[in-house]
């Protein structure tokens, strides 16, 4: 395999835009040649309605569904052939059955007579026999909670539980949809915000930014708001995608919200008309004299030409100094990053160094020289800028092109593989680690900010933003 076909993971946590939900842990292949594109983006997600059948003509031939259980091989496969560590096959299936009979027993499933695997057979045949034994035997026992394709995915999901690689996962077809469609900047019917779990006030529901000029911006809808209710069902307890679902809709319709603002300490009911939202990935403004700030929120499909817009608009408003803000950004395409920092970085200077030790691989990725961006320059970084995010401010660290300015970052250095799955859904295992341009290893380090500032609740302005704008008003006078 070569290192062109890698992805690089976006982060530990979640990123929503309402009416769609990334998965938590997200990431896609390295495609460094600009000829190539990514794969292109699926249909959103629909109800489970059944399929209606037509008889077919004589010409026709009926397809036959694919079973979930074909992809084990799959996974074994690109295991022992591309993982970052060695596998062992008995340990995987061994995780695969105590896990999912733990959590078919949280789920009410009665789990008396789940099937015990085999002890001493080590052979993958034989392995993978007594598997696909369990889940035939398992499958009456889960109607009505779940389909095969579920218990299926459950099982596989739990076999990787033996990697203790929290970055490594199967995502399931809808899974798999969904996060095509956020890399692809949306497209879906929402009402255009992003949401989160506040884990400052009890894991509640809350809007973490609304999409400027989307539904529930002009509806009035403010960041930090808490979503208690939704069509009159409270939240409390649900996770992010439960959320997401439940206001995802058709294009025209309505969601009923109770908001809860806290700086208010009020509650409050409004409907909100869903339509048809794009999230852009990068946005733009002018924050001081001279001075450009570009939000970036995630390194999709569209973020390289939306960056590019984006410094035009602000050039053209005179902006001489950058911020870019990677803050919450927890990552996305490598070779989005790429793009991105070879406006910044002469061409041939190191962007991002990638290794797997195992297979002893190692491949370097130098600029590609693109138009440069000159003036000063200071990127805001936070915990939770990851990834995509990292590589991108590794390199302009390393090379002195810009300050981080902010706190740690997440410290996300493995780079992830996606295999698409027959059925739909899609593997995604650890390849590699990457290395900024000086070498250093960040993975559960993170990037120490060359000016650190702490942030409260209490703060009533953005503290990071004004240091950057002071920083970068000091460098342009001299």
């Amino acid at each position: 395999m070569s290192f062109h076909r890698m992805g690089v993971l976006m982060g530990g946590y979640t990123l929503v835009g309402l009416g769609f939900v990334s998965t938590i842990l997200i990431s896609q292949k390295y495609l460094p040649n600009p000829a190539i594109s990514p794969p292109a983006v699926a249909a959103p997600a629909t109800p489970d309605i059944p399929e209606i059948q037509e008889t077919p003509t004589a010409k026709e031939t009926p397809k036959q569904p694919i079973d979930a259980t074909a992809n084990l091989d799959v996974v074994l496969d690109l295991l022992h052939q591309e993982y970052l560590n060695e596998v062992n096959d008995r340990a995987l299936f061994a995780s695969s059955f105590r896990l999912l009979k733990e959590f078919l027993a949280t789920q009410k499933v009665d789990v008396k007579d789940f099937p015990a695997l085999p002890p001493k057979i080590e052979d993958r045949a034989s392995l993978t026999q007594a598997w696909k034994a369990m889940i035939n035997k398992m499958e009456p026992k889960v109607a009505g909670k779940f389909d095969r394709q579920r218990l299926t995915y459950l099982a596989l999901k739990c076999m990787l539980g033996a990697l203790k690689d929290p970055y490594c996962s199967v995502l399931e077809p809808r899974e798999f949809r969904v996060f095509e469609e956020h890399m692809s900047g949306g497209n879906f019917s929402g009402i255009g915000v992003m949401i989160e779990l506040d884990r400052d006030h009890k894991n509640r529901v809350t809007v973490s930014q609304p999409i400027p000029e989307g539904p529930a911006d002009k509806t009035g809808i403010q960041t930090g708001d808490v979503l208690a209710k939704i069509d009159g069902q409270p939240t409390d307890g649900w996770d992010i995608e439960k959320a997401a679902n439940k206001i995802r809709g058709p294009q025209g319709t309505m969601v009923a919200l109770t908001i809860y603002r806290p700086k208010e300490k009020r509650t409050f009911d409004v409907s909100v008309k869903r339509d048809m939202i794009h999230v852009r990935s990068v946005t733009s403004k002018i924050v001081a004299p001279k001075i450009g700030y570009l939000q970036v929120n995630v390194f999709g499909e569209e973020t390289v030409q939306e960056f590019e817009e984006e410094i035009d608009k602000v050039q053209k408003k005179g902006a001489q100094a950058y911020i870019i803000d990677l803050r919450n950004n927890g990552g996305g395409y490598i070779n989005a990053a790429l793009e991105i920092c070879s406006h910044f970085v002469p061409a041939g200077q190191r962007v991002v160094s990638v290794v797997n030790q195992r297979l002893n691989r190692s491949e370097d990725h130098d600029s590609l020289g693109r138009a440069q961006i000159d003036g000063p320059m200071v990127l805001l970084v936070n915990r939770f800028s990851a990834s995509a995010s990292e590589i991108t401010a590794g390199c302009l660290q390393d090379h002195k092109r810009a300050k981080l300015i902010g706190e740690t970052t997440f410290g996300k250095a493995s780079v992830q593989q996606v295999e698409h799955l027959a059925d739909g859904g899609a593997f995604k295992y650890t390849v590699a680690h990457y290395l900024t341009p000086s070498g250093k290893d960040i993975h559960r380090k993170g990037i120490k900010a060359d000016i650190n500032v702490k942030v409260t609740e209490k703060d009533k302005d953005d503290k990071v933003l004004q240091v950057g704008i002071k920083t970068l008003q000091e460098q342009m006078k001299k």
